[in-house]
């Protein structure tokens, strides 16, 4: 148990980067406060620790100077218009939410550019990894122990035991599947990387298997497809060195040899929730109705959109009291709520993050656009991108602003060059 976390917390794939140790404590009570509000064992004032690490490290990254990345600058700015201009409906509080997502992006992700603040969100990134790295394999051990964390509400006439063992019902330590799934999915391609990186140590193999049989535990098929395509790109780059190919040939074959022999309660999940979405008459039927209605949205108000964080009120689509909204897709959600004009600075964004990333040879870079692929992936089928209040808001835009750190990680000279250790 012992090599277990220092593999984990030793992972080749983090950078080692001096900092303050006010800066340090800040960060890992970020990743705590974030990581702990989506655990299914963990006291729901968690979400209060989030907010206020939030808060301080909010100050703390503004202590070191302001200065924007204009992309972002941008996009806040057409989001401000968008919130004061348009008559959005009261009952989804977007200046509030509005205010929330900006706090969460100028400290997870690449708003601030200044070295205090690059350096404080890879500090918040590696401690996420490195919690959900530990959180993830036992999940997937939580399955074969009968236990499942997710939290549900249960209706009086419904047995609670056929809810646990329903469909997309299983989050492991999480709160929820559609939380398991995702963050599984991050992990997975985490040691991947590990093992064909550097050193190939066995124990990622097994924490590699672990994480995939989580994934495919949730029966998410968007986390399903966002852990398979980002490490069939990275297999079959033509910038992968064959030393690297054959390492994660190994991995992967070892990875289906072990779970061959059960593979049928693997994969059932996803195999039932694809034949209801047939039988609803779409491959994507639970999906369907969500895009019709963004889609609508968009060409009511194709050039603003109908406000951020919102929905059409009218439009059809349910929303709860308290003003959540489950938009179904997350860009689809930026075109409807901001048209044109978000989704371009939004768009740009993205296309900056890639292109930081996508022609550099270095491991740590080819790992943050795989994840970025997985994210942005994911993001297609779940309407999370502006919701500051959660944890895969925060996942999604700490990702994209690694990606974009790899920039700056070399400006300020930052990056290290990792020494196979494991020999």
């Amino acid at each position: 148990m012992k090599n277990f976390f220092l593999d984990i917390f030793q992972n080749p794939l983090f950078q080692n980067i001096e900092a303050s140790s006010i800066g340090k404590v800040l960060a890992w009570l970020l990743a705590i406060g974030s990581v702990g509000a989506v655990c299914g064992f963990m006291p729901l004032w968690m979400q209060s620790v989030y907010f206020v690490a939030l808060a301080l490290s909010l100050g703390y990254v503004l202590i070191g100077g302001i200065h924007f990345n204009g992309k972002y600058l941008t996009l806040y700015i057409v989001l401000v218009l968008n919130v004061l201009i348009l008559p959005i409906d009261p009952v989804f509080n977007s200046k509030m939410r509005l205010l929330l997502f900006t706090v969460v992006t100028m400290v997870v992700s690449s708003a601030l550019v200044t070295k205090r603040a690059v350096v404080f969100r890879n500090m918040v990134f590696k401690n996420v990894l490195i919690l959900c790295s530990i959180l993830v394999p036992i999940s997937c051990l939580c399955r074969f122990l009968g236990l499942n964390y997710a939290r549900m509400v249960v209706s009086s006439d419904m047995n609670m035991q056929e809810q646990v063992t329903s469909t997309g019902l299983f989050g492991g330590l999480f709160q929820h599947s559609m939380m398991l799934g995702p963050i599984a999915a991050i992990i997975t391609i985490a040691f991947f990387f590990a093992y064909q990186s550097y050193g190939q140590k066995k124990i990622y193999i097994v924490l590699f298997i672990m994480s995939a049989l989580a994934c495919f535990f949730s029966a998410s098929r968007g986390a399903v497809l966002s852990l398979v395509v980002p490490i069939l790109f990275a297999l079959f780059s033509r910038k992968v060195d064959q030393s690297a190919k054959k390492s994660a040939k190994v991995i992967i074959l070892v990875a289906c040899l072990a779970i061959l022999p059960f593979a049928g309660s693997v994969f059932s999940g996803v195999v039932e929730k694809q034949q209801r979405n047939v039988e609803m008459g779409s491959t994507f039927g639970s999906r369907d109705d969500k895009f019709t209605f963004r889609w609508n949205e968009f060409l009511s108000s194709p050039i603003v959109g109908i406000g951020f964080a919102s929905i059409d009120p009218v439009g059809g689509d349910i929303y709860w009291s308290d003003g959540t909204i489950e938009p179904g897709s997350s860009h689809m959600a930026v075109l409807s709520m901001t048209g044109l004009f978000g989704a371009i600075c939004y768009f740009l964004i993205i296309l900056f993050a890639y292109n930081c990333v996508k022609n550099e040879d270095d491991t740590n870079a080819k790992f943050k656009k795989a994840l970025l692929i997985a994210m942005l992936l994911h993001a297609c089928w779940e309407g999370y991108v502006f919701s500051g209040g959660g944890f895969l808001c925060l996942l999604y835009w700490i990702i994209v602003g690694q990606a974009i750190d790899y920039k700056y990680l070399k400006k300020y000279r930052l990056l290290e060059e990792k020494v196979n250790s494991y020999e």
